[in-house]
């Protein structure tokens, strides 16, 4: 996978953006979605367990009760709207984690965390000419929370990857991403 390219992900196109090694000595391609929508992150306020690294742990792990360690038990996916839209997605897709998303904005803005950088303008540029949708410079939501009611939120901002922690019942942007394991 080259990072910048478009690939179909079991019918559904994302934009490679990183390849990454894990603890684990494992190597990933990650993918961010062609698309975005303005949701809340929660309708109800209860600790999902949502801290890991792994934005797919988090996005699963509140909703599978083979494994969820969320507060009262499973939760109702359709209380959690940006999780619901991402794993809509297709199967594998999720709300990245804070970190996953500080990758995609490193990514889009070639390092610089300037939105009007030419790569941002290219990625931007690379989306809508493939029927995508453009970044924006607005807040986007992780998988992570911060406190029952409270989430981390990533700057797609002129000079920024600050983590805010807004309501989970605010409306910022969500954009699903997908990683597929290289190597072991």
């Amino acid at each position: 996978y080259e990072v910048g390219k478009i690939y179909d992900i079991n019918g559904t196109k994302g934009v490679a953006y990183a390849i990454k090694t894990d603890n684990y000595n494992r190597t990933w391609a990650y993918f961010f979605s062609m698309d975005e929508a303005d949701l809340q992150w929660s309708t109800e306020n209860v600790n999902c367990n949502c801290s890991s690294v792994w934005g797919s742990w988090n996005t699963y792990d509140p909703f599978d009760p083979r494994y969820s360690r969320a507060e009262g038990g499973v939760r109702d996916i359709n209380n959690y709207p940006a999780f619901k839209w991402c794993m809509d997605h297709g199967d594998g897709w999720f709300m990245p984690s804070s970190q996953e998303l500080q990758w995609m904005w490193d990514a889009i803005s070639g390092g610089t965390h300037d939105f009007y950088s030419s790569s941002v303008i290219a990625y931007n540029k690379l989306l809508t000419d493939n029927g995508g949708m453009p970044f924006e410079e607005t807040y986007y939501w992780s998988s992570n929370e911060t406190a029952e009611d409270r989430i981390e939120l990533i700057a797609f901002m002129q000079d920024s990857v600050i983590c805010l922690e807004p309501l989970k019942s605010s409306k910022f942007t969500a954009r699903a991403a997908y990683r597929i394991l290289l190597e072991e």
